[in-house]
C-alpha cells in the first residue's frame, strides 16, 4: 500500500513538473487569454532522422519575432498533408496560421487541431493533479 501511495505522489509532482516546465509559459497565457491568431512566414526547417525517431522543426517569425514548431514520427506526414509546400524546401516561403502565445516562442498550428489536442491534454493532467490532491486530503482526513 505504501509503494501505491509513493508512486501516485510521485505521478502527480512528475506531470506538474513536466507541464511546469515544458509548457509552463503557454498553460500561464492560455489561463490569462495572453494569445492570439498569427500569421507565421516559414523561415526555415530542420528535419532529423535517429536511430528512434524523426524530428523536424519549422522556424518563422511572427510580427518580427522568432517563433518555432516541431512535429515527430507519423505527425511529420500529417503536417506535410496539411502543408504541401513545406515539403518543397521551403521555395515559396508559405504563410501559416498559428496561434502565438505572449511569453513563448512555441506556437500551435491551428488547422491540424493541435490546440483541440493540447487542451484536451492540459484538462486531462489538471484534473488528474485536482483530484489526486482532493483523495489525498479525504484519505487523510478519513485516516486521523
Amino acid at each position: 500500500m505504501k509503494a501505491v501511495k509513493i508512486i501516485w505522489i510521485l505521478s502527480v509532482v512528475v506531470i506538474f513538473l513536466f507541464n511546469l516546465f515544458f509548457d509552463g509559459y503557454r498553460i500561464f497565457d492560455y489561463a490569462l487569454g495572453n494569445y492570439s491568431v498569427r500569421k507565421m512566414t516559414i523561415i526555415n526547417s530542420s528535419y532529423n532522422v535517429t536511430s528512434k525517431r524523426k524530428s523536424l522543426t519549422i522556424d518563422g517569425s511572427v510580427n518580427e519575432g522568432k517563433v518555432y514548431f516541431s512535429r515527430f514520427d507519423e505527425d511529420i506526414n500529417e503536417l506535410y498533408n496539411f502543408y504541401p509546400s513545406l515539403s518543397s524546401k521551403i521555395k515559396n516561403t508559405p504563410i501559416i496560421n498559428v496561434l502565438k502565445f505572449k511569453h513563448s516562442n512555441n506556437v500551435i498550428l491551428l488547422d491540424d487541431d493541435e490546440f483541440i489536442q493540447w487542451k484536451k491534454h492540459l484538462l486531462i493532467y489538471c484534473s488528474y493533479m485536482f483530484f489526486s490532491v482532493i483523495f489525498f486530503i479525504l484519505f487523510k482526513l478519513y485516516k486521523n
